[in-house]
């Protein structure tokens, strides 16, 4: 899911760039900053797995490099894809849209976002609510990745002027996220009681709102070529949360206590800003 959908899209862009006539083409290579944020928890003997995603709690940002192709056919038909990449230079941070426009102005498209977490040491819950057992009998590091996506519908306004282009676009539409499953041990201090927990999320679609505003500003052209800036924001609103299923077992794997964990819905933005260089033709 995370690499299929957005390369398929991609090679979409690319073919309808390459054989399209009367096409205005765009790319863009951009540099960029990521940040999120999320409500309070309410703090119970069940782990909110919100808590642990990117390792910091929500409080670090994220650099990332990337590119931007856009294609614009007889100005009725726009296509536009965004790959971002982190630290690990894997293409893997997208925002896709494509959108018609039946007036000069006034257009109307779908959009594709979709971006992986980091969810760390989410384990640590559990060093103060199991007072007497050790918390955790694996001493390895905890991490799963996950992916995020989205898709949105909604209108959006173009603005193209001698040297500035503006767009400013409102979807609205649904998210989720991918699942993740891990187990957890633990044995009372001094005592042969041993228990096991197994962990595995349900993610569930949950609405979201996608502003995103992009500013073309020309420096300087010939004929129909241009180089310029681009300046890009983009947004996620939603109501957040990760359901999961967590089964106990005492002693043996016989005994099995299964529930179903719903925490409760939090508030969760995120943002993408990015400042690049763009060439027309």
């Amino acid at each position: 899911m995370e690499k299929r959908i957005p390369l398929s899209l991609l090679i979409l862009f690319i073919a309808s760039a390459t054989l399209c006539q009367n096409t205005v083409k765009t790319v863009s290579f951009l540099v960029g900053n990521q940040g999120k944020f999320c409500g309070q928890s309410t703090i119970n003997s069940n782990p909110d797995f919100l808590n642990y995603i990117d390792a910091e709690g929500f409080s670090g940002d994220l650099i990332y490099i990337g590119f931007q192709g856009k294609v614009s056919i007889k100005d009725k038909y726009k296509v536009s894809a965004i790959v971002g990449m982190y630290s690990d230079l894997a293409p893997v941070n997208y925002i896709i849209s494509v959108a018609y426009y039946p007036k000069e102005k006034v257009g109307f498209g779908g959009s594709f976002i979709g971006y992986p977490e980091l969810i760390s040491e989410y384990f640590k819950h559990f060093n103060a609510y199991v007072p007497g057992l050790f918390p955790d009998l694996n001493t390895n590091y905890r991490q799963q990745r996950i992916y995020n996506y989205g898709f949105a519908f909604g209108p959006e306004y173009s603005i193209r002027g001698a040297k500035v282009d503006l767009l400013l676009r409102i979807h609205a539409g649904v998210r989720s996220e991918s699942f993740f499953s891990d187990g957890l041990y633990q044995k009372l201090v001094d005592d042969n009681y041993i228990v096991r927990y197994n962990f595995k999320t349900n993610p569930g679609f949950s609405p979201y709102l996608f502003p995103e505003v992009e500013c073309n500003i020309k420096l300087f052209g010939k004929n129909s070529k241009q180089f310029g800036v681009r300046l890009h924001l983009a947004g996620e609103f939603a109501k957040r949360k990760m359901d999961y299923t967590k089964t106990t077992m005492e002693w043996t794997t016989a005994q099995k206590q299964v529930e179903e964990i719903t925490p409760a819905k939090r508030n969760y933005s995120k943002y993408d800003i990015d400042l690049g260089i763009y060439y027309s033709w």
